[in-house]
């Protein structure tokens, strides 16, 4: 199904990022490192903590691949596909 990044969205898989953050649907990951693990596919090693555990201080490690306008993300437990929203 085509989206448009612009239209409400009630999806809990929905998320952005910008520079420091990923908002999620109801909460957010501060992003402590990003690193580049390769250039084809593109894949980056991102460390981030959660607004749903404060006390966390030191995050996650989540493995990021994009080809084209799939994402792939994993943290070695679980893996989800996203489309890109144009």
């Amino acid at each position: 199904m085509p989206c448009v990044a612009d239209e409400p969205s009630d999806s809990d898989m929905r998320f952005t990022i910008s520079e420091h953050v990923r908002g999620n649907y109801e909460d957010t990951d501060t992003l402590v490192s990003i690193e580049r693990v390769a250039t084809a596919p593109m894949t980056w090693r991102v460390v981030a903590t959660t607004s749903l555990d404060p006390s966390d201080d030191v995050g996650e490690a989540t493995i990021y691949v994009l080809k084209m306008d799939t994402l792939a993300v994993t943290n070695g437990e679980r893996a989800e596909v996203y489309i890109r929203c144009k």
